[in-house]
């Protein structure tokens, strides 16, 4: 329950179809196809999560052009935007992630890169556009990626579980940054009924009347009839509901 399996989607990256993936964007990546070996890799910055990329430094005169972008998700939203693997991301939403010539290869430097992404992706909401400046084959463009929705991005991460007028999937730490400090052990709520209000899509349950939220406690929540109380994050902000008593 704490440990989601991670498939598919924005999240997972499978080593053979990683491979099919990269061949079958070569021709469009022209001379950056293959990543110089990658000397800073990324922390959780919520690239790979939101965006469908990871993404590192070389320690080269490259990262002047920006962060590498180390892997790319098939058919995840980078992908269908046109970016590709040896691609390098010069700014996000107008913050620069470059690199000035003297500070190449200063690890303090590049960790405060990777720092200042993972920072601008903390304020993406779902469905938002985030604005990328693109470097690849010898030239500089403009990319639009579009963050997909709370429910697809559950979709793409584990299966949801479900209890009668209620469909949850955990967190976990992959998306924690999305939705918030404290997330990781809570449960999304991707669909709720009218029997759950005061419940709402993209809530993320932590505790059920005192107890960490999983979904025996939510089964049981769901046939009691007393009042049941729910503590969540809701926008980032962590508030409690009531649930009313079931007749």
């Amino acid at each position: 329950m704490r440990s989601p399996i991670l498939v598919l989607g924005a999240v997972a990256i499978c080593g053979a179809t990683h491979l099919l993936g990269a061949q079958a964007r070569a021709g469009r990546a022209g001379a950056d196809a293959a990543p110089a070996p990658s000397r800073a890799a990324s922390p959780d910055t919520g690239a790979r999560t939101l965006l469908g990329i990871t993404v590192s430094l070389s320690g080269s005169d490259r990262d002047t052009l920006g962060v590498l972008v180390s892997t790319v998700v098939r058919d995840g939203p980078a992908d269908a935007a046109g970016v590709d693997e040896g691609n390098r991301i010069a700014e996000i939403n107008g913050v620069s992630l470059r690199i000035d010539p003297p500070d190449v290869g200063q690890r303090e430097t590049e960790e405060l890169v990777l720092r200042r992404l993972a920072r601008t992706l903390r304020g993406v909401r779902p469905g938002d556009d985030v604005a990328l400046r693109v470097f690849g084959a010898g030239r500089f463009r403009s990319v639009t990626i579009r963050v997909p929705n709370a429910s697809t991005i559950g979709a793409s991460v584990t299966a949801p579980e479900t209890v009668p007028g209620l469909r949850v999937i955990p967190v976990g730490d992959e998306l924690a940054v999305y939705f918030g400090d404290g997330s990781e052990l809570g449960l999304l709520v991707l669909e709720a009924d009218a029997s759950w209000q005061p419940l709402r899509v993209g809530d993320v349950i932590l505790r059920v009347d005192g107890v960490a939220a999983d979904v025996d406690a939510l089964r049981d929540a769901g046939a009691s009839r007393a009042p049941v109380r729910i503590e969540l994050l809701r926008r980032k902000r962590q508030v409690a509901v009531t649930l009313h008593a079931r007749e």
